[in-house]
């Protein structure tokens, strides 16, 4: 078991909020790359192409909430409860982002497009990119509680 923070340390320490950080612009980038793929390589119809941004932008907020229950212990590997309500929310999610790109009246009243089956998979690779960083991530911090609560006479000078 890890031992509890510092009292004197805040819910928001620098760990938390570098990874806050980091995570939000890998989200951000990988959001922006799908977008900029859809519109220059695929030339879609910039419609299309912000249905597809959208989607991405859940899907990876999805990954993050699955991956951030820890922000040291990975996600591959961690042994959890279940959270029955964080899966609850997720499918939620899921069905709510299907219905306002599938049903033709939340379509129009939405402006989003349904999304094609190469589309899945732009979305799900920008979605492993982020669940990766998170990965990286958390071995760096990993590595660096390691040499902070090594004794003094173990670390490099």
């Amino acid at each position: 078991r890890r031992r509890p923070r510092p009292i004197h340390e805040g819910m928001l320490n620098t760990a938390a909020l570098v990874y806050i950080a980091t995570l939000g612009t890998v989200i951000g980038l990988a959001c922006l790359g799908v977008f900029a793929v859809a519109l220059e390589v695929w030339h879609y119809p910039h419609r299309d192409a912000m249905s597809l941004f959208f989607a991405t932008l859940i899907a990876a907020r999805l990954v993050n909430a699955l991956n951030c229950r820890s922000l040291i212990e990975s996600a591959l590997t961690r042994k959890r409860k279940r959270n029955s309500a964080l899966i609850g929310a997720i499918v939620l999610t899921c069905i709510l982002t299907a219905t306002v790109m599938y049903v033709p009246a939340l379509r129009e009243l939405f402006q989003t497009a349904p999304l094609k089956l190469k589309d899945f998979g732009a979305v799900l690779v920008a979605s492993m990119f982020v669940f990766a960083s998170a990965e990286v991530l958390k071995i760096l911090e990993r590595r660096r509680a390691r040499r902070r609560h090594r004794p003094e006479h173990q670390r490099l000078q």
